[in-house]
C-alpha cells in the first residue's frame, strides 16, 4: 500500500513538472513598471501588421515568439515596419501601448 501510494505521489509530480501548457497572453502583460515592457510579435513576418503587435513583459517576450507558426527560415515579408513609436508602458500592472493609427 504504501508503495502504491509512493508510486502515485511519483507520477503526479512529474506529470506536473512536465506540462507545457503555455503561459496565457493575460499573464505574460503583467507588469509593475514601464521598464517591464516590451513589443513583442509571434508572426512569420514580425512587426509588419500592427494587429500583430502586443505589449508583453520582457520575461515572456521569448516564449511569446516562440508560441507562433513554424517558419520559412527566409520568408518573404513587406519591408515596412508597424511598430508604434512610442514605447510602450505599465499601466495598472498591464503592458499596454497606444497605436496612433488604429
Amino acid at each position: 500500500m504504501k508503495y502504491t501510494i509512493l508510486l502515485l505521489i511519483l507520477v503526479v509530480s512529474i506529470t506536473a513538472c512536465t506540462s507545457s501548457e503555455p503561459t496565457p497572453l493575460e499573464v505574460m502583460q503583467e507588469c509593475e513598471v514601464d521598464e517591464d515592457c516590451v513589443y513583442a510579435d509571434n508572426t512569420c513576418c514580425d512587426f509588419v501588421f500592427s494587429e500583430n503587435i502586443y505589449a508583453v513583459n520582457k520575461m515572456y517576450k521569448d516564449e511569446y515568439m516562440a508560441q507562433g507558426p513554424e517558419c520559412d527560415p527566409n520568408p518573404e515579408c513587406l519591408l515596412m515596419d508597424a511598430t508604434p513609436q512610442d514605447p510602450p508602458f505599465c499601466r495598472d500592472n498591464v503592458c499596454l501601448f497606444e497605436y496612433p493609427y488604429d
